[in-house]
């Protein structure tokens, strides 16, 4: 009997895998806040996704700082750091592979939805570029503080006592740009890996070949950036992505 029992139970997942899988392999794009070329595979209930593209979001908050004056290390926290100065714009080139658990939902004569989920890793390179500028000169202090004040809530006083009371020209130099300006013209590539959780749905369509899917990526991301002029940051964040897909499947 119980031989019979765990049978039929084998039948039951072997046939929920085959019905599960309406293709093998699939190659697209994305789009969202991922750019980029895309290739899915499905192996009974075990979907392969793997993505390669420009990832663009808007923010990650600057964590600490890690700096060396006369030889003693200072490290500063966030809380420490004036709001305007938390921030940054940044992109990524990355590779982002996954491995999922695909169900079926339900299947009609046009097309079919499925379900997904599970985890994955992204690894490539990030594009930092500070959003208030560097040069602290008393000749343009007072542009700097009505360009400012309205986006970053950062005034003109703020900004003079903390480049005088923390940062040396060398730092102001690598974090926020030879040149100046509130939208910072100075950037830096970094090594950037990750690890994230997706969760999503696809459509299948029967009378063409072609899959849709959205998904949501939340995760958590690290930027390792080089070290320079006796300064060096590790920056953590929140590293997420909402994803839609468009693939050809054969």
């Amino acid at each position: 009997m119980k031989k019979s029992f765990l049978a039929i139970a084998l039948m039951l997942i072997f046939a929920a895998g085959i019905s599960a899988q309406e293709y093998t392999h699939s190659v697209g794009g994305t789009i969202g806040t991922l750019y980029g070329f895309s290739y899915k595979g499905l192996f009974g209930n075990l979907a392969v996704e793997a993505d390669l593209g420009v990832n663009l979001l808007g923010n990650i908050p600057f964590t600490s700082v890690t700096k060396y004056d006369n030889g003693e290390k200072v490290k500063t926290k966030s809380s420490d750091i004036p709001s305007g100065f938390r921030n940054w714009f940044y992109f990524t080139f990355e590779a982002n592979p996954n491995v999922m658990y695909q169900g079926m939902i339900k299947s009609w004569g046009w097309g079919s939805i499925s379900w997904f989920a599970g985890g994955g890793v992204s690894f490539g390179f990030i594009t930092t570029t500070d959003r208030v500028g560097k040069k602290i000169a008393n000749d343009i202090l007072d542009d700097y503080s009505k360009s400012l004040a309205p986006r970053a809530r950062v005034s003109a006083s703020e900004i003079s006592d903390y480049a005088g009371d923390f940062w040396t020209d060398e730092d102001w130099a690598y974090y926020y740009g030879e040149n100046g300006g509130a939208a910072g013209n100075d950037s830096k590539v970094d090594f950037k890996w990750g690890l994230n959780a997706i969760g999503g749905a696809e459509i299948h369509f029967h009378k063409f070949p072609m899959a849709v899917s959205i998904d949501f990526r939340p995760g958590y991301g690290m930027a390792v950036p080089k070290q320079l002029e006796g300064a060096k940051t590790l920056t953590h964040f929140f590293d997420y992505k909402v994803v839609t897909g468009v693939r050809y499947t054969f």
